[in-house]
């Protein structure tokens, strides 16, 4: 049996036909998570993203067998309104602002230069999932350009403790006024049954822009070191108070994560008291 094989079988069984799995993608500015192609048929999805400009706003080309697609503004604030900077780049805008000081220190500063500033309508996190009646979250992305681990946060308690894979994108450096910053991160998610999986260090390279137009250079022509701005992290829970239907989907976005090992190691949960259960869902 193929790995695909595998992941249809589990996610074909009646348990997840009754309770599908729940995929939310804050931030989702030019496509779909692409690790969710191969289960979106599965799965229900909620996307948000607050610049329309880079939006593909038609759920029939997702894939997924129930989609949200919502255009606005998602926070951890209750406010019916907040301001928004749209940035030179779409992928770049944020609820905070750029801190043009800092970001002039880098190659890539003119993807935050702020084109302007808008007053749009915001929803809590908590607010939108309540609305749309989503009890559950089984994989949670979020490139919220500065507010990642708020937005994470402001999921309920156990929520927070039953998502089986979480992903962020926070920054080493100041882009953005009072951001969570990885060091905030790593603090919180180490006091929660997650394991990190992954640790992409992504960056650009160190150069002012009056050095720039100084010496009318093209950094994109030059050969400079690449430093660390920001990274993209995967945490995977651990599975210690997982119930069957969690334990079956860890195995599932495992061997998506090509976690081949902590799969078995999950398999091995399923031994003993879980087989009743299992066959109940076959």
């Amino acid at each position: 049996m193929t790995k695909t094989e595998l992941i249809n079988k589990i996610l074909e069984l009646q348990i997840f036909v009754d309770k599908p799995p729940m995929l939310i993608d804050i931030g989702a500015s030019g496509q779909i998570h692409a690790d969710w192609k191969e289960i979106a048929k599965y799965c229900d999805c909620i996307a948000f993203d607050a610049d329309s400009r880079d939006f593909n706003d038609n759920a029939e080309n997702t894939g997924f067998r129930k989609v949200y697609l919502i255009n606005a503004i998602v926070s951890d604030k209750e406010e019916p309104k907040t301001n928004f900077y749209l940035t030179n780049s779409p992928y770049c805008s944020s609820v905070l602002k750029p801190i043009e000081s800092e970001l002039s220190n880098w190659a890539f500063s003119k993807l935050f230069g702020i084109e302007k500033q808008v007053d749009l309508n915001n929803k809590s996190l908590k607010t939108v999932l309540a609305e749309k009646k989503i009890t559950h979250i089984d994989w949670f992305k979020t490139d919220s350009q500065g507010i990642d681990l708020r937005l994470f946060k402001n999921l309920p308690a156990a929520m927070q403790e039953n998502v089986i894979v979480a992903e962020f994108e926070p920054g080493f450096i100041d882009a953005y006024q009072n951001e969570d910053k990885i060091s905030d991160l790593l603090i919180y998610l180490e006091k929660l049954p997650f394991w990190m999986s992954d640790c992409e260090v992504k960056g650009t390279q160190r150069i002012n822009t009056k050095t720039i137009n100084k010496y009318n250079l093209k950094p994109e022509e030059l050969n400079l070191r690449v430093s660390s701005c920001w990274a993209e992290f995967t945490y995977i829970n651990k599975c210690e108070k997982l119930e069957l239907r969690e334990l079956l989907l860890a195995i599932v976005f495992s061997l998506i994560k090509k976690q081949y090992g902590f799969a078995l190691d999950v398999c091995s949960k399923l031994e003993g008291k879980m087989e009743e259960d299992l066959r109940k869902s076959i």
